[in-house]
């Protein structure tokens, strides 16, 4: 996953279109409420979050890390549902289920598993 999350990261400072896609929902005028900042900020976030999952992966059994990985699935799936949910900006199609799926399943897994990684 942090691969894939670094690779989405260097995709959105590029250009805006992956955030776009992600973010799917247009304005009222038929824009993206996309733009090139929100892009570079998801992008940014997106980073972090590979970086803390990376050191998690080399350090699966000390708790700091692990929790900090389950914090960053945790609010990320906060956050996609509420851009869905709350906000409006995206729909459960194309490239946002794959995030929300992911996060959703693996925050279900870190936390029945914390244990078993831990002992």
């Amino acid at each position: 996953m942090s691969a894939t999350s670094a690779a989405n990261s260097f995709q959105a400072y590029r250009s805006e279109t992956y955030a776009s896609q992600l973010y799917n929902v247009q304005t009222a005028d038929g824009r993206s409420a996309v733009n090139a900042l929100s892009a570079r900020t998801f992008g940014t976030w997106t980073l972090l979050s590979a970086v803390i999952r990376m050191y998690a992966a080399y350090n699966i059994s000390t708790p700091i890390a692990y929790d900090l990985a389950a914090w960053s699935f945790g609010i990320a799936l906060v956050h996609f549902m509420a851009e869905w949910l709350v906000f409006g900006t995206a729909q459960p199609r194309g490239r946002f289920v794959g995030p929300l799926a992911v996060a959703s399943t693996t925050i279900v897994w870190m936390l029945t598993q914390r244990d078993a990684y831990l002992a």
